[in-house]
């Protein structure tokens, strides 16, 4: 199994002690299960890391993203994850307010 963990601040790109705890940041952890991997997310997703995110996808073969630690979306990321879900990507455990 591989794993990967990125972690990005609302400075977008710095991981600072002023990130007041995480509360500003999305946490980004890619799990591989020999030909599937799962893209973890975990914090609040905000369209400053949206880039990061299309591109931990699309760095893999990851079919699944794994909600169960979001704690808040911003509406651009609502829509983000609308078109991965289009594209055919599964999102698991999934907060009823995303999907609402």
């Amino acid at each position: 199994m591989v794993s990967r963990m990125h972690s990005l601040s609302t400075e977008f790109g710095e991981d600072t002690q002023s990130d007041r705890a995480g509360e500003d940041t999305v946490k980004i952890e890619r799990k591989t299960y020999g030909e599937r991997t799962i893209v973890f997310l975990a914090g609040r997703i905000r369209s400053e890391g949206l880039d990061e995110i299309s591109a931990q996808i699309g760095d893999t073969n990851a079919k699944i993203l794994d909600l169960h630690e979001v704690t808040l979306v911003d509406v651009d990321a609502v829509r983000f994850l609308r078109s991965c879900e289009e594209a055919g990507i599964t999102l698991a455990r999934c907060p009823p307010y995303v999907r609402e």
